[in-house]
């Protein structure tokens, strides 16, 4: 009997195929899904021994809403045997009916609503219209509020190359699931609308796994083209379940035309560099035209570059120094200790070298007078300078020959001539090994210097180990080497806070010193932790181009222009609502594209591409120049503030160097180390407004 009806089955399926001809299967889409595409992909069997010319027609029909589609496709030719077919192979497709309420929604958004759906699909012989064979699925649709795109607005014009992409996610989220975007983009060619460019065209750039409902485009992606359309559209997953797509919006890219330089104004001011402390300032001033982008001469850019360059220095060098610095995209610097020197004489005669400049407290004489103020810039006695220091109570330059000099307190011997009087002009500080520095930095009490064979050198206080000699002492009144640390490639930065030091080498940053606010990168739980003596590389960072120290935080910019934090954050310098400590690097939320970098004392600054100046953190003097003292809970843009080219922080005031070669201050007045000519001491009564910004009087 069992065999009889295995036999009956047989039979029958075969009279049903030769009955119909051609057998059509649909494939079932993915749960919750039903596109265009899903409509007609269909595996078509043709049970003759003939070429079959046919034609199909397809039908959606709601359960609720009846018919809502049917079309028919152009005739084509089907051989015997089976084939797996989409739209393209039987193209044109044309629509018979539709429900004109679907069509908007499905032109918006590539996807039918929420319902209960049946799809069939149909063949017909050509030439008699006779039936040959037919298939159909049910899909049901239960559709979230689906991802709202909200930047760039539809229709929008983008100037950025690295637009920001934001959107809303869907709701109601699912419990429990955590939600990942993928962000398509696809150039619109021709008379298309956005959707049939997403639907037909490939893809321009694809991004998957997205965790947040933002994406700044990436430098290393392509580039939009000038005048061109891209349409664009997210979807969101719970791991590998749709849960909804936005619509697709569309945007043209038109970078804004570079403005004609103007003539540099008679009083323009060139400077190369500048610095600042505690309470007192330094500026470089050049006797050679401004450079265009001076922010390419920071340390850790110009490093890198120089390193690899094998040409004479000239003016294509210093124009890809700075693409280089700005695009952050420096090749890796080269271990050969002999690439640097030639080059790097060059730079500094050509472009760095000038007159040091010196304004604000001189308590100690770190301007290098006898005046206790110096409220308005006065010329130093060293020129050729091409780099410098100002930490609390002291200075630090290098000369173009490679000599180190230092001034000011020296209770610690932080100025490293073997004393600890106060030295009121500059002194040398002598290189162990006869080699020439090219870098400096100064904290309260210790200082660092890197010389030409990129080794670290400390000097000053140690009694936290802020000298990375592997032990503590009092003092050390002459230049020690830091214990060897780098294995990455050679040192390409430092920075010194009040009590810790820095070094950055190999896109890794490196700290030593003391660690009481974990400064160094992480939570001290016993007395070892709070002291490090030998350099420990901070966990969580890479790709690392600049550093910046604050008291007892610090800044690391990466390759992508986001800016990293860590250590106190009593006033909200490094994060906001993230506590009085931050343990580990978090990424400072609402600032991109970010160039440069600087650390107050208990603030941050950070200048963006677009050169505008942000700032965040302890605010009591005015930082933010907004006409109230409060601290800000986020980094928030300087007002009226243009044009910025770089950044340099004190203990709690700013200077900023503009492109037509003006150098601005603002913040605390009240040792004249805004040099303006003037005093004012605004925390000695609340009720005055924050100092504006206004240029420094260089003479």
């Amino acid at each position: 009997m069992k065999g009889f009806k295995i036999a009956l089955a047989g039979l029958l399926s075969f009279v049903t195929a030769v009955a119909q001809m051609v057998q059509v299967q649909l494939f079932q889409p993915p749960p919750n899904q039903l596109r265009e595409s899903d409509l007609w992909r269909v595996r078509l069997t043709n049970f003759s021994n003939e070429t079959l010319e046919i034609y199909l027609e397809g039908t959606v029909d709601e359960a609720r809403d009846g018919r809502i589609a049917h079309a028919r496709s152009a005739v084509f030719s089907l051989p015997p045997g089976t084939h797996t077919m989409t739209a393209t192979q039987f193209s044109p497709i044309e629509v018979i009916q539709v429900d004109q309420r679907y069509r908007s929604i499905f032109e918006r958004t590539g996807q039918v609503p929420s319902g209960e759906y049946t799809v069939c699909v149909t063949a017909y012989e050509a030439s008699t219209g006779e039936e040959l064979g037919s298939d159909c699925f049910e899909q049901v649709i239960e559709r979230l509020s689906p991802p709202v795109l909200i930047e760039p607005a539809d229709g929008d014009t983008v100037q950025e190359q690295r637009p920001t992409f934001t959107w809303l996610p869907p709701t109601p989220l699912p419990m429990g699931q955590r939600v990942t975007y993928t962000l398509r983009i696809v150039e619109v060619l021709g008379r298309q609308t956005p959707y049939d460019a997403m639907l037909r065209n490939p893809a321009f750039f694809t991004r998957r796994s997205i965790p947040t409902t933002l994406l700044v485009y990436p430098l290393t992606a392509r580039p939009f083209g000038a005048g061109k359309r891209y349409a664009w559209q997210v979807q969101a997953y719970a791991g590998t379940t749709l849960l909804g797509e936005s619509e697709v919006w569309s945007f043209v890219f038109a970078p804004p035309k570079p403005p004609k330089r103007p003539p540099k104004p008679a009083a323009a001011i060139d400077v190369s560099l500048f610095t600042a402390g505690l309470a007192h300032s330094f500026a470089v001033k050049t006797n050679k035209p401004a450079v265009t982008d001076p922010i390419a001469f920071r340390t850790e850019y110009l490093l890198p570059q120089l390193a690899t360059q094998k040409v004479r220095v000239d003016k294509a060098l210093i124009k890809s120094i700075a693409q280089a610095a700005l695009q952050r995209q420096m090749p890796q610097p080269s271990t050969r200790r002999t690439a640097v020197a030639k080059p790097l004489q060059q730079i500094w005669q050509l472009y760095l070298q000038g007159a040091l400049y010196g304004w604000g407290s001189n308590r100690y004489r770190q301007v290098g007078q006898q005046n206790v103020t110096i409220p308005q810039p006065i010329l130093t006695s060293l020129s050729s300078v091409v780099a410098v220091a100002a930490g609390y109570w002291h200075s630090l330059a290098v000369l173009k020959n490679g000599k180190l000099y230092a001034w000011g307190k020296n209770d610690y011997g932080q100025c490293g001539n073997a004393t600890d009087a106060i030295l009121d002009q500059p002194k040398v500080v002598a290189h162990p090994q006869q080699k020439k520095f090219i870098a400096v930095a100064a904290g309260e009490r210790h200082s660092l210097a890197l010389d030409e064979d990129r080794i670290v050198w400390a000097w000053g206080i140690n009694i936290n180990g802020e000298l990375g000699i592997g032990h503590t002492s009092a003092m050390e009144s002459t230049p020690v080497k830091v214990a060897s640390f780098v294995k990455l490639g050679p040192v390409n930065g430092i920075a010194t806070g009040v009590a810790h030091s820095l070094a950055l080498a190999g896109g890794q940053v490196y700290g030593w010193g003391s660690n009481a606010y974990a400064q160094l990168g992480f939570i001290p739980s016993e007395l070892p932790d709070y002291r490090v003596l030998n350099p420990r590389r901070i966990e969580g960072l890479r790709n690392i181009i600049a550093i910046a120290a604050g008291d007892y935080h610090n800044l690391a910019l990466d390759k992508q222009g986001f800016v990293w934090a860590w250590g106190r954050n009593s006033n909200g310098q490094v994060h906001p609502d993230s506590g009085a400590i931050v343990a580990r690097p978090v990424r400072v939320p609402g600032l991109t594209d970010v160039v440069d970098i600087a650390a107050g004392s208990c603030f941050s600054v950070a200048l963006r591409r677009d050169s505008t100046v942000w700032v965040w953190g302890s605010n009591e003097v005015g930082i933010a120049e907004t006409g109230e003292r409060w601290n800000p809970v986020k980094p928030q843009k300087v007002p009226g503030l243009t044009g910025v080219v770089r950044i340099a922080a004190g203990g709690s005031h700013i200077l900023a160097l503009r492109a037509d070669g003006t150098l601005v201050a603002w913040g605390n007045n009240s040792k004249g180390q805004l040099g303006r000519g003037s005093i004012t001491d605004i925390l000695s009564d609340p009720s005055l407004p924050p100092v504006p910004i206004a240029p420094v009087a260089l003479p």
